[in-house]
């Protein structure tokens, strides 16, 4: 039924009261009676629908948000940032100093609402072994908790029975509308005594924020594509459609009797349900607004995205944040070349001394222009008609050209006096990686990715605009850089292709392992030239002897100290050139960021383990015969370095966001002398402009880094025109963050995250310690319910479990630091600050006898580490003893370069047994998937058998038995990969529960001015079937057994019984025998006699 719209005397005096305050953005609200209060600015208000009034609650730099009000609406529970993390805290409704409630270091702390009882429900993941949200109950007035016994609940009501609607699941992260994957939000109902039941499980989309009234439960849903209110009775059945919002989704629903507040939009909306109407809140600001205020950039250096030489080596320009900056070398006066706001500049090339070429949005697109590098005049356009973003481009020396490279991988040559595309290239395989020019500016050099993913150098001369491959596909080759005098061309090729693992026979099965395969290569495109580091033999040279060498080459004649001039352009054959190839005397390395420059070479190498947060170390070495060619270590700790266009100078820039600019002499550069001083460098932004500039930024980011050219059939363009008048409403940058959320959902893609950015954020950053333990409130102080454990193979165990404490669970802590804790709610309060600093503990034994120990609190993320350790490990052991130790156990929390670590250890110790059981249940996602693949699908087709021992096989390691794999709904991204693959590949069954449904990969390259980002989903992923896999659905298992909240809570684990039931059965069924040696043969021989 529609709702019937009400315009009360009310609104129409708002309307007109309002002009003395501004439209906010505004979240998160609660309602109690006449009072609204709900989050803008980052600060709590209050609105009064009676009267039309506004008052700001808080004013904490930190954000408040998620507000809940007492049943007798005279106090406001909410989580804030008053000391860095997210807590929940407690004040008067009319303002008041906070008192914080809770110490869960902000582990997914959200307020449901109150009890009719005066208890505040909210979730938390910080009690739990396996960090699941749960829900507890906390008394305002005591600090006594109450967990509710479910093992998953998120989002809860509860009825005038007790009994509790919930949602288990959070929010699944990603900013996706009309999400129907495996971890989906729907609504359970539990009384206390057996097991929960969904109730919303009729419907595959989304069902979440249960309110309960007056014998039904409300609720949102998409189940008309729109986030809407939707009813049904106690046991989910009756469903009814309450409201019928179109394209606007209704976000962060509370109720108070018959009403429901919500967010719709930038707005608060109330639906009456006795009424079945709903009223926009015609609220207004009264505020200074600060956060839309000019805000000043005092610390620009660590907002540096990217710096450019001048051709003489004399200027420098920065991008920092967006904004263009030029300064002279020795940094006596800068000058801000684009001063404005809200126009992002994105990468920067000198043409010559005065003039700068800069990619920069300001036209819509983003466009090439040119501007004066002393910042005077007005900017000229370069390029035009562009309709995808240019991801790099590079300005011919002699400024008659500018190459550039799409996100479609379309490259370009446009004639910089016209704009005019005079070459165009769109067969790139796997994409373009860098762009340059010959000095004379005849030819462009590329490396493009081929089908066979080697990487190949193409030079398109300019002249006929035909372009070259130069190199072989057989390796890959990059980084082209020519010689002044055009003889010869220099770059980077893999070809040291040597393991440094020489053998896959030992512990671990080694496998090849090839690091610093880079060497610098040289390619002859004067035939007549010589090398310049061969060796000249002594006799062949001397004039006694011989006026003409053995080749018929006259000899070398003195070399000129003077910098040789750019060639003219010629003709190469390059047929010829590929095959007179050098190699340098420098030793290979994991080289990058090859250049040329007044006689030497310059390179960046990363170091053995190809590069870090340390950077790398530029070398350089003089382009001439010597007898000792040893290369100059000029800087290290660098992250990149770029060559004057005369090859005078080098511009350095450092890991540590200092730029230093030397001579390009070859010798080490003293840092302090070149260093390009920063220290006085500031500058000014207007928040709303950039807030728009970024608005539009991640929507053409969006539009041109999504895998879908197509944008999955959404009109894309309209997608921009519904949530773009809503930017003005914008006050802060958690309110843009809510805005592009709405807008990239519309997509319908997972790996969508909106997260990042220049936030305001609270001065205070207080850590507080943890003991690793389980603490119940007693009358004497906190006594030790449990000591989380971990695996006692690896050196990481509960501060209170250290070998030299006597410690024991039972025993009551009654002191910290000599403060008794007889009167303290909270252990954490004399905790604050103390991470890793040592405090004294008096404690009782269970004899009552009191003792002191010293132990060292650990961070809350080592806490969530030690009791998610304890959970594997407990997995671990029941296995073990389950199994009678025929069954081995392995768990990945996810599938990055450290899991690779725990599938070591995990795995080798257990190859040898009858059945394993890979556990990615609750695994966050890599890619790794591959290795891990790799590693199961070895088999044993041979075996070895000396005068001792047992027999070994080949391939070593295999694992010989059954195997099945353990998901569940919060399997997500790699996890899922591994787990589709799993069955694919035929390892066996997939147990538990239809998995996240994430598998469009991303890379998280398309940050926004200030770093935030609206992160695409940019590699889709289908099977040699032809369809897509996994996205938007999840991996459905081969048996599907749920946790369920309740019994789980309880401490079963269905699916792991699950797992271990399936592979003792196969076990028996098909046995995995010990491997049998075979008689020895007789080879004896009877001689006849």
């Amino acid at each position: 039924m529609p709702i019937k719209p009400l315009l009360t005397f009310c609104a129409l005096f708002c309307a007109s009261f309002s002009f003395a305050q501004q439209k906010g953005y505004y979240r998160t609200p609660a309602l109690h009676g006449n009072t609204v209060v709900f989050t803008a600015e980052g600060d709590l208000w209050k609105y009064d629908t009676g009267t039309s009034l506004s008052t700001r609650l808080t004013t904490n730099d930190g954000v408040e948000q998620n507000p809940a009000i007492s049943p007798d609406g005279k106090q406001v529970a909410f989580l804030g940032q008053y000391e860095g993390v997210s807590e929940i805290y407690l004040m008067d409704i009319n303002g008041g100093v906070p008192r914080r409630l809770t110490y869960s270091l902000g582990s997914g702390l959200l307020i449901s609402g109150w009890t009719a009882d005066g208890k505040i429900l909210y979730r938390s993941e910080a009690h739990t072994a396996l960090p699941q949200p749960q829900l507890i109950k906390i008394d305002p007035v005591t600090l006594k908790t109450e967990t509710i016994p479910l093992w998953q609940a998120s989002i809860g009501s509860y009825d005038e029975a007790g009994v509790l609607y919930f949602t288990r699941f959070p929010n699944q992260g990603s900013k996706t509308k009309r999400y129907k994957g495996g971890l989906i939000e729907q609504i359970w109902k539990f009384d206390g005594k057996s097991e929960a039941i969904a109730i919303t499980g009729d419907f595959e989309g989304t069902s979440t924020n249960p309110m309960y009234y007056n014998g039904r439960v409300y609720f949102l849903s998409d189940r008309d594509g729109t986030m809407n209110i939707w009813s049904a009775d106690k046991d989910g059945k009756n469903v009814k459609q309450q409201t019928f919002s179109k394209g606007w989704d209704l976000q962060t629903p509370a109720i108070d009797g018959s009403k429901i507040v919500y967010q719709k939009g930038a707005d608060i909306w109330i639906y009456d349900i006795a009424a079945n109407a709903e009223k926009l809140l015609n609220i207004s600001l009264a505020s200074d607004f600060d956060q839309r205020k000019a805000k000043w950039i005092k610390s620009p250096v660590n907002s540096i995205t990217y710096s450019a030489l001048s051709p003489k080596g004399t200027y420098v320009a920065i991008v920092s944040r967006g904004r263009l900056f030029v300064s002279p070398a020795k940094s006596d006066r800068w000058v801000e070349i684009t001063r404005k706001s809200g126009i992002r500049v994105k990468d920067v090339h000198f043409i010559d001394d005065k003039s700068i070429a800069v990619l920069s949005d300001e036209g819509g697109e983003y466009e090439i222009w040119k501007v004066n590098a002393d910042g005077s005049g007005e900017a000229k356009q370069l390029t035009k008609g562009s309709k995808v973003i240019i991801s790099s481009f590079a300005v011919s020396p002699n400024g008659k050209y500018i190459a550039y490279n799409d996100k479609n991988d379309a490259l370009r040559i446009a004639e910089a006096a016209t704009g005019d595309i005079k070459f165009e290239y769109k067969n790139a395989y796997a994409g373009i990686n860098e762009l340059s020019w010959s000095p004379n500016s005849t030819f462009l050099n590329i490396s493009q990715n081929l089908e066979n993913l080697n990487a190949q150098i193409s030079v398109i001369d300019t002249r006929s605009m035909k372009m070259t491959a130069v190199t072989t596909t057989r390796l890959s080759s990059y980084n082209p850089a020519w010689t002044a005098d055009g003889k010869w061309l220099y770059f980077l090729s893999e070809r040291n292709l040597h393991s440094i693992v020489t053998s896959p026979w030992g512990p671990r099965q080694p496998e090849p392992y090839y690091t610093n395969t880079v060497n610098i290569y040289a390619m002859a495109l004067d035939t007549a030239a010589k090398f310049p580091f061969l060796q000249t033999d002594s006799w062949l040279t001397d004039s006694v002897f011989t006026t003409v060498d053995k080749q018929g080459v006259a000899k070398t004649k003195t070399v000129s100290k003077k910098k040789p001039a750019v060639a003219p352009a010629v003709v190469y054959d390059w047929a010829a050139a590929q095959k007179a190839l050098y190699k340098t005397p420098v030793k290979s390395g994991n080289l990058i960021n090859l250049n040329v420059a007044n006689g030497y070479l310059y390179w960046l190498d990363m170091g053995d383990a190809g590069g870090d947060n340390e950077g790398g170390k530029i070398f350089a070495l003089k382009i001439a015969e010597s007898k000792k060619q040893t290369p100059t270590e000029v800087a290290s700790g660098v992250g990149g370095f770029d060559v004057s266009a005369n090859g005078k100078k080098i511009l350095i820039s450092y890991t540590n966001k200092n730029l230093a600019i030397a001579d390009a002499d070859g010798g080490k550069v003293d840092m302090d002398k070149a260093k390009v001083e920063l220290n006085n460098w500031s500058f000014a932004i207007d928040p709303p402009k950039d807030w728009e500039e970024m608005f539009n930024d991640a929507w053409r980011m969006m539009r041109d880094y999504f895998y879908d050219r197509d944008m999955h059939k959404v009109d894309w363009a309209s997608v921009k025109k519904q949530y773009e008048p809503l930017l003005p409403r914008v006050t802060d940058r958690y309110e843009l963050d809510d805005l592009l959320s709405q807008m990239v959902g519309e997509l319908s893609a997972l790996h969508t995250f909106v997260y990042g950015g220049d936030k305001r954020t609270s001065p205070d950053r207080t850590q507080t310690g943890l003991l690793g333990a389980s603490l119940n409130k007693t009358a004497n102080g906190f006594a030790i319910g449990h000591i989380y454990k971990s695996d006692p193979d690896y050196d990481f165990s509960s501060p209170l479990a250290k070998p030299e404490l006597r410690i024991k669970e039972g025993d009551v802590i009654t002191e910290v630091n000599n403060v008794p804790l007889k009167d303290v709610a909270n252990v954490g309060e004399l905790l604050a600050n103390k991470v890793n600093i040592p405090v004294k503990l008096t404690l009782l034994d269970k004899g009552k006898k009191s003792y002191e120990q010293v132990v060292k609190p650990i961070s809350s993320r080592d806490d969530y580490n030690l009791r998610y350790g304890e959970w594997e490990y407990s997995r671990r052991l029941k296995v073990d003893s389950a199994g009678n130790n025929d069954i081995g156990y392995i768990h990945l929390k996810a599938m990055g370069g450290g899991d690779m670590d725990d599938f070591v250890k995990q795995f080798y110790p257990i190859f040898n047994r009858k059945g394993l059981i890979l556990d990615v249940r609750q695994n966050f996602g890599g890619n790794i998937d591959s290795w891990v693949l790799e590693k199961l699908l070895r088999k044993a087709w041979m075996y070895w058998q000396g005068r001792t021992g047992g027999p070994t096989w080949n391939m070593q390691y295999a694992f010989r038995g059954h195997m099945v794999l353990l998901c569940d709904q919060q399997t997500a991204s790699d996890g899922e990969a591994v787990s589709e693959g799993f069955r694919r590949l035929g390892l066996g069954k997939v147990i538990g529960m239809r998995t996240w449904g994430g598998e469009i990969w991303l890379s998280s390259d398309n940050t926004m001015v200030d770093n935030g980002i609206a992160s695409a989903a940019e590699m889709g992923v289908f099977g040699p079937e032809g369809k897509w896999l996994i996205e938007g659905r999840g991996v459905e298992p081969d048996i599907e057994v749920d946790n369920l909240p309740y019994e789980s809570y309880k401490g079963k684990d269905a699916q792991l019984d699950a797992a271990l039931k399936y592979l003792q059965q196969q076990i028996k069924e098909h046995p995995v025998e010990k491997v049998a040696v075979p008689k020895f043969p007789d080879k004896s021989f009877k001689y006849q006699q």
